[in-house]
């Protein structure tokens, strides 16, 4: 910064009263990032001062001072914006003020909202903001400078406007513009200013903007320095101490910071419950649990009740001198029932449930029609009620009964008090329940238990319909079902004519999309929308899981007057901001899974037998909340999910900062099973190898970030477990994968020596034995630097003897030998389990110079020694492996019975392997048939023939 010495007078002039206690319009956002940095300092160990409320909206201090301004807003932002303008003088302001610290100042904008399309200029800053170009910082500095001087312009010329300002007065006004402008004419300066600021475009829209930074909070709270502690309660305790400290007199004390923070865990919960403010907590607490709209909303809310009561209360009582409470208590949303297709027996069946029920569940999954059907119902029995009250419940229940504005102007409510705000909505049962007749109540969206519906439920005069994908107990329930195809055809058909689809590509569509009336509509309309989108096209998005691609971009009007498309209003419908962050972790969780078969002792299983009982526990609990939400399907043992939610919830994964972070742990458990699987237990790696082939599928390449390592040793376990079957044409995936693994990882990484290893058995086994004798030679070089790799580094040299054989190169294979010797002689170890396979390759190359009674000797020691392994360090693929080759040897040296008798060891442990899918009998019956002919014994042959199709059956 250039050392500009700034006039005490000026920076007085300039600096803003920024102090904006309980009052701003951010209230909440704001408040929730000061809880959310101040449990991010706490949870990392940082000493620094969090100041709320004092210069900016946060201010942190320490080796640096940040100066942060939050905004909440619904509109984008452009430099042309007020917010922006205002921003960024705050900024200068406090950067003069600064000028001469030894501590680096930086300034931070973070907002919900995004920049607007046409406003380039700020892209790019954005976009290069770590590392910011020449060319942008000039243009950005341009900008700035104009902002700034526009800025004290206009409040200067505000004073000098001034009736009673005297001529020196405004000399001296004029004087701080001038110099103000050789302040902004100092292209040094600008540039460092620039260069400090930070902006944070979050992109979340303004209703789910809180609702992320709740979900980023429970997740600190649930780290173990919290001791699991009630998380409420420590919400509540953070809450309330930033309040309290934000309305201190004096700025300095207005801070938060790790020691405050260690003061109050000494206490325990009974203690913590006294720092709680109450009156504050509650106003509060509504607008986090229901997740409801921002503070400036519920204030609109509150003063339009209060309006209202004032203008129509007195005129009311005055006419009737009583207030008279219309039929429809609220507004009854509107459905054109022409376009309702296929739910004429189920109106008349909910009907029907309604005369012998009090309460009835219309129940069914996001997307399957459930309001339509309400609307339908009310539209069509209307008349039959003296009373009905409808109530879109997205938001909460209690919050949406207690902020309702028809229903506080038609049941003549108080003027709602924020210090009674706990009790009103007793306030609204009491009321209802006082209104007599034949009355009827619509609750829809309830997709959250809330316990207050169980008073809801005790009203006497009310029935209740209740919209949700709930499974709610004690109350009879209607299940939506699927439509059937001719009306699923008809639905699509009333958006777009789909004159040239074919009966086979609807069937397609309906198949994956499951039926789901919500999704056949958007697809019609996104093609209806396009230019030259087809339902094929469609098709394959959806198959590949790429409804993210910028061609579907195409918005979709609606009566409401947004346009979303189709991906925006899916992951509006399935939204993981409305469940608690434990619920998503699972759902995400599940919706990596392969959809066609998961069985619940597959996933226990999965997280290995020291953590049986635990794991039994916790997707027990897990899985029978998830289902009673309506998130998962129970049949049995068997766990199921809607495609359409599966799909939405990956979708809104990708779209996190750290997309799939969540599920290291779970991959990495499963990474251990296949592991086991291909080392020890065949049955095991193929019973979980589904699992690893879907999570590859849903977490593709663009996706992969943050757990890329992790994802990269997955693939290499599944191809390795491939490589095991024999697989066809699996090469290709073998290049792709070490090209991937060789731009992402350190050239000497094991993981790389691994895949390398790997990547030349199937090159051998497709005879491309000159690639496949560079990669063993490549593993081995990386392998080598590694101690703790050893056994696999012996068994890479294996490989490479072994290719050395089968070119007939046995001086290479001599040297390569005797270079394994060295190495396990130097490292003195002789029990692990590439033992046997150096023995069996030292066989091998005997059997190829035709020595069938050395290798005979040396496949009977492979064998003795692969018994002697632990069990947790066999695999008896091996081991079948030695018997084969053993009765060849016995066969090629004339020992008829052996050569049987090793192949009936062979049959046996294919048969304990349990794996069919290997293939291994054909070359044993093969050997068997050899053994047959060559004593010219039929009635062997006959035997063997027997024995052969019990193998196959």
């Amino acid at each position: 910064m250039s050392n500009h010495i700034i006039q005490a007078d000026l920076l007085k002039f300039i600096r803003i009263n920024r102090d904006a206690i309980a009052t701003n319009r951010g209230f909440y956002y704001q408040y929730l990032h000061v809880v959310l940095k101040w449990l991010d300092h706490y949870v990392n160990g940082i000493e620094d001062d969090i100041k709320t409320e004092v210069d900016e909206d946060i201010t942190e201090i320490g080796d640096q001072l940040v100066f942060t301004q939050i905004k909440c807003y619904s509109s984008v932002f452009s430099f042309k914006s007020p917010e922006i303008k205002k921003s960024l003088f705050n900024f200068f302001s406090l950067y003069l003020e600064h000028s001469n610290s030894s501590t680096p100042v930086f300034f931070h904008f973070i907002t919900n909202t995004k920049i607007s399309e046409s406003e380039q200029l700020l892209q790019r800053w954005v976009a290069e903001q770590h590392n910011i170009g020449e060319e942008t910082l000039q243009q950005c500095g341009n900008i700035v400078s104009d902002i700034l001087f526009s800025q004290i312009n206009s409040k200067i010329q505000k004073s000098l406007a001034k009736k009673a300002i005297s001529n020196d007065q405004k000399k001296a006004l004029e004087n701080k513009l001038s110099l103000f402008q050789k302040l902004l004419n100092d292209q040094n300066l600008i540039d460092d200013f620039v260069s400090k600021i930070k902006w944070n475009f979050k992109e979340v829209p303004t209703e789910e903007a809180v609702d992320k930074i709740i979900v980023d909070i429970n997740i600190y709270l649930d780290h173990p320095v919290f001791e699991k502690r009630p998380k409420k309660l420590l919400f509540d305790v953070l809450l309330s101490e930033i309040y309290r400290i934000s309305q201190l007199p004096d700025p300095d004390k207005r801070k938060v910071n790790k020691g405050i923070l260690d003061g109050l865990m000494k206490s325990n919960d009974d203690e913590m419950v006294h720092y709680i403010d109450l009156r504050f907590a509650q106003l509060f607490h509504f607008r986090v649990e229901v997740l409801e709209k921002d503070v400036a909303v519920i204030k609109k809310t509150v003063d339009g009740l209060i309006d209202i009561q004032k203008l129509y209360g007195e005129k009311i009582e005055g006419l009737t001198g009583k207030k008279l409470i219309p039929q429809l208590i609220t507004t009854i949303p509107f459905i054109n029932s022409s376009m309702i297709i296929g739910r004429e027996n189920v109106i008349s069946d909910l009907h029907d449930l309604l005369k012998d029920n009090k309460h009835v569940s219309v129940n069914g999954n996001g997307g399957m029609g459930k309001s339509s059907l309400l609307k339908l119902y009310v539209s069509k029995y209307v008349q039959d009620y003296d009373h009905l009250i409808w109530i879109n419940v997205e938001t909460g229940l209690v919050s949406t009964l207690n902020f309702h504005e028809q229903l506080a102007l038609n049941l003549d409510l108080p003027a709602l008090n924020p210090e009674e705000f706990s009790g009103r909505f007793g306030v609204i049962i009491n009321i209802l329940n006082q209104i007599t007749g034949n009355n009827l109540l619509i609750v829809d969206s309830y997709d959250s238990i809330e316990a207050e519906m169980s008073e809801i439920q005790c009203l006497a005069h009310w029935k209740m319909i209740v919209g949700t994908r709930l499974r709610l107990e004690n109350i009879k329930t209607l299940t939506v079902k699927k439509l059937s195809f001719e009306e699923s055809k008809a639905i699509y058909r009333n958006f777009e004519d789909g004159a040239d689809i074919t009966d086979e590509q609807f069937k397609s569509l309906f198949k994956y999309v499951e039926y789901n009336t919500l999704v056949i509509g958007l697809v019609a309309k996104t093609i209806k929308y396009s230019f030259d989108l087809t339902l094929d096209i469609m098709l394959d998005h959806f198959e590949k899981l790429s409804l993210d691609d910028h061609n579907l971009n195409i918005d979709i009007p609606n009566d409401g007057g947004q346009s979303l498309n189709i991906l925006k209003i899916l992951n509006q419908t399935f939204s993981l901001s409305r469940i608690e962050p434990a619920e998503a972790y699972y759902l995400s969780f599940f919706a990596m899974l392969p959809l066609e078969d998961v069985q619940f002792n597959d996933l226990v299983d999965w997280f290995g037998e020291e953590h049986k009982s635990e794991s039994r526990t916790n997707l027990t609990n897990a899985i029978n909340r998830l289902h009673a939400k309506g998130l998962i399907e129970r049949e049995g043992s068997k766990i199921t999910m809607h495609k359409v939610l599966r799909d939405s919830i990956i979708y809104q994964e990708r779209v996190m900062e750290l997309p799939f972070l969540s599920q290291l742990f779970n991959i990495g458990s499963l990474l251990q099973v296949l592991k086991k699987g291909s080392d020890q237990d065949l049955k095991l790696a193929l019973r979980f190898l589904k699992f690893g082939e879907a999570i590859l599928n849903v977490i593709n390449e663009p996706h992969r970030g943050a757990i890329y390592q992790p994802l990269l040793q997955l693939e290499n376990e599944i191809l390795h477990i491939y490589n095991w079957l024999g697989k066809d044409h699996i090469t290709e995936k073998w290049t792709s994968l070490f090209e991937r693994a060789e731009n992402h990882l350190d050239p000497t990484d094991p993981l790389l020596g691994l895949i390398a290893n790997n990547y030349g058995i199937a090159l051998a086994a497709d005879d491309d034995m000159d690639h496949a004798f560079k990669y063993f030679e490549q593993s081995v070089s990386i392998l080598s630097l590694h101690e703790e790799h050893l056994p696999k580094l012996f068994i890479s040299i294996c490989n490479l003897c072994h290719l050395f054989i089968q070119q007939r190169k046995m001086d290479r294979f001599t040297e390569c030998f005797e270079n394994l010797q060295y190495l396990r002689q130097k490292h003195n170890i002789y029990d692990d389990f590439s033992m046997s396979v150096q023995c069996q390759v030292l066989a091998l190359a005997n059997y190829e110079v035709l020595n069938f009674p050395e290798a005979i000797k040396l496949f009977k020691l492979a064998i003795n020694l692969h018994k002697e392994l632990p069990n947790e360090n066999r695999n008896d693929a091996f081991l079948m492996h030695y018997y084969i080759k053993l009765g060849e040897s016995f066969y090629f040296n004339g020992e008829l019975e052996n050569a049987y008798k090793a192949c009936l060891m062979a049959l046996t442990i294919f048969k304990n392997l349990n794996v069919k899918v290997l293939g291994y009998p054909h070359p044993i019956f093969n050997l068997m048939y050899s053994v047959a002919h060559t004593k010219d014994d039929h009635e062997l042959m006959e035997k063997i023939k027997i024995m052969k199709e019990e193998y196959n059956d």
